[in-house]
């Protein structure tokens, strides 16, 4: 029993410190528009080894996702307990009529995608809550839920 209790409380990576999204939409004819995401996270262990891969919110995976630590891009990086992550990717709406799709999902997975998640861009977990983040440590998947985004005001650009 106490072994069960112990296995259960097991530390997390990462707290979420904030998660805010702002949709913004460019001010001349056939802009992007769309929302950029940034998550702030805290490091509640040494992490060895750590490669942010992709984030889904809803049913769409977004790969192009920025990751850094101290200024310093996270790619097979080591991470400090205490230490700060700031994740942030850009959910892009190209609003041309011959082409309004998001343009940053992966609707079709590249081959080092494929070989990562599979050829569907559905999560591979389930979650309940507004995003999912899939990260690798020591070459392990893992994945951390982000509940809810704080929605900033939206912005109008030039």
């Amino acid at each position: 029993m106490i072994f069960g209790a112990f296995f259960c409380c097991e530390k997390q990576d990462f707290t979420v410190i904030s998660a805010r999204s702002q949709n913004f939409a460019g001010g001349t004819v056939w802009s992007p528009s769309g929302t950029n995401y940034s998550i702030e996270l805290k490091a509640e262990r040494n992490l060895v080894n750590v490669r942010f891969l992709a984030v889904w919110t809803g049913q769409k995976r977004y790969t192009g996702i920025e990751a850094q630590c101290n200024g310093q891009n996270v790619e097979f990086s080591d991470i400090s307990k205490g230490e700060t992550i700031s994740v942030s990717f850009t959910a892009l709406q190209n609003n041309r009529p011959e082409k309004n799709n998001d343009e940053n999902a992966a609707d079709i997975p590249d081959p080092a995608d494929a070989a990562m998640f599979g050829d569907d861009t559905k999560p591979p977990v389930e979650f309940s809550g507004v995003a999912l983040i899939c990260f690798l440590e020591k070459g392990k998947k893992k994945f951390l839920e982000i509940q809810e985004f704080e929605k900033l005001p939206a912005q109008m650009r030039p």
